[in-house]
């Protein structure tokens, strides 16, 4: 995740060259890019390498003026993207994009721990409990599993798939919930890029990275880095669409009349706001200097005789 960021960063300095420390910040982020290349090479962890190939490949194809001048593209591609990897599992590709990945024909074993994890669920509408099923069936996940070859399983407290993870603490009712809230970033983060494509791709990165990590790894879990990033995706897309960020007026591209309209960030309402109430409230306070009238009219036919 902050690899790819990192690389959000450092695309960016390299196009906008009128930036502030340019040269400084080129060089941090480089550093803390070929940091962040060499931790994925010393991890030996497949998921993290084609989690960062597929935000990196979004980032830089949303980058393409054929993609970037029109919003849809981008959602349809995040969507092909998705669903082709969704339906690729779902109907038996896994042992393929196992055997691509580098890891044999069951993903290193996870498959079997999916059979075993999902023969001792509970109930299977509210699951066994929050960061429950594990302290009661971690024995029975274990003797399913020594039966089909697997020694020492004494460290296993995962199901390394976190919508499995989620459907064994807390149901269905827990997956549909996770399933809101990505169908939830993915519409805030397509609508973020037509606000601010800058920000917006990397929140689309997120969000897919975020939907792919899971179905290897337990990544919708406490201080999991994945699972923050992807909350934090989903709030900043919110903000953004809500103009929350960004100090320039945005345009809504999409009227019933077929026009445009011109929306303000709320900051910058809340700012003009304050300076209203300011105002007036100056003018009620401020002093009015009136002249005095004179005591004694003085008539002008009397003086003249």
């Amino acid at each position: 995740m902050i690899t790819l960021g990192t690389l959000w960063n450092l695309r960016s300095l390299l196009i906008h060259k009128d930036e502030q420390n340019r040269g400084r910040r080129l060089v941090a982020q480089c550093t803390l890019f070929a940091f962040g290349l060499a931790l994925l090479e010393m991890s030996h962890c497949a998921t993290a390498v084609a989690c960062f190939i597929l935000g990196a490949g979004l980032i830089m194809a949303s980058s393409l003026p054929a993609i970037r001048k029109r919003p849809g593209r981008v959602r349809a591609l995040c969507l092909v993207v998705v669903l082709a990897g969704g339906l690729g599992m779902l109907f038996g590709g896994d042992s393929a994009l196992s055997n691509a990945l580098g890891r044999g024909n069951g993903l290193s074993g996870r498959t079997y721990i999916w059979a075993a994890s999902i023969a001792a669920a509970g109930n299977p509408v509210i699951g066994t409990g929050f960061e429950s099923f594990w302290n009661a069936n971690a024995a029975k996940v274990n003797r399913t599993l020594h039966l089909d070859g697997f020694v020492d399983l004494s460290n296993l407290v995962s199901a390394h798939n976190g919508y499995l993870e989620v459907y064994l603490d807390l149901g269905l009712v827990g997956v549909c919930l996770i399933v809101l809230i990505l169908m939830n970033g993915y519409r805030h983060a397509s609508k973020a890029f037509q606000y601010d494509p800058e920000l917006g791709r990397l929140m689309l990165a997120y969000v897919a990275i975020g939907t792919f990590y899971s179905v290897t790894e337990a990544g919708f879990r406490m201080l999991s880095p994945s699972w923050i990033f992807l909350l934090l995706a989903v709030v900043s897309s919110s903000g953004v669409v809500s103009g929350l960020f960004g100090g320039e007026a945005r345009k809504i591209p999409a009227l019933r009349d077929g026009g445009t309209a011109t929306r303000t960030p709320v900051s910058d309402r809340l700012a003009q706001g304050r300076e209203a109430v300011y105002t007036a409230r100056r003018a009620l306070t401020q002093p009015r200097i009136t002249r005095a009238k004179p005591l004694v009219q003085i008539n002008s036919r009397s003086c003249s005789r």
